[in-house]
């Protein structure tokens, strides 16, 4: 075996080894993009749990174009209850649990308001929970989106036992709750995405590092 040829293995097994620790699965999200039509025109947001006013609206509204055809509006509701979407996160047909500390999940939306006095100040809020409601992660908007689609995101990483082997759920809510009129202002969500990256079992990092220390091995024998 040449030189030129293990310093190519070499290499390739440095790749693998980098693939493995970034590999991140995608997570189910059901209606990400609210393109399930709704039962009447502006009708609730179907097959998430909804909680509040919301609604699913074609575009263009207030200036906002929806990705596709659908997007969804969640609605400031009365002062304790407004708009909001619930669902479970999924890892294709059963629920996505965390199965070592150091797994991962993320989520990212995009947000926006129409051009009107009434969506000023309205923002999105964010949440992770477990099956045990323990709140793991929260984002709520800071920055008024306006009228262009602003990509938003939030992370959890597992840092305790007590994360692993539990249903996930993800919440989003309007983050305003009292501006009048209640019925009228919004903040407006499309095309919702998931994933995760796990930790590399132990096992696939020791096959790996023996693969790697078998070549050096065999190189620095050759130059001897």
């Amino acid at each position: 075996m040449s030189r030129k040829s293990i310093l190519t293995a070499l290499v390739v097994c440095c790749f693998a080894l980098t693939a493995v620790v970034a590999q991140a699965g995608t997570i189910t999200i059901a209606n990400a993009g609210f393109e399930t039509p709704p039962d009447v025109l502006d009708g609730p947001i179907k097959i998430w749990t909804v909680t509040g006013m919301t609604a699913n609206s074609t575009g263009p509204l207030g200036g906002v174009t929806p990705f596709d055809t659908y997007m969804g509006i969640l609605k400031s509701g009365n002062p304790s209850n407004p708009g909001s979407i619930k669902q479970t996160l999924m890892d294709g047909v059963n629920p996505y649990h965390f199965a070592a500390i150091g797994d991962s999940v993320s989520i990212s939306l995009y947000e926006a308001r129409r051009d009107d006095n009434a969506w000023v100040g309205h923002g999105v809020y964010i949440e992770f929970t477990n099956s045990d409601t323990t709140v793991l992660n929260t984002y709520q908007s800071t920055v008024d989106p306006g009228q262009t689609w602003t990509l938003r995101t939030l992370t959890y990483t597992a840092t305790t036992a007590s994360d692993l082997g539990k249903d996930m759920y993800l919440t989003i809510a309007n983050t305003t709750t009292s501006q009048s009129p209640w019925y009228d202002g919004g903040v407006l969500v499309d095309n919702v995405s998931a994933s995760y990256t796990p930790i590399p079992e132990p096992s696939t990092l020791v096959l790996l590092a023996a693969g790697l220390v078998g070549l050096l091995c065999y190189a620095w024998r050759k130059r001897r």
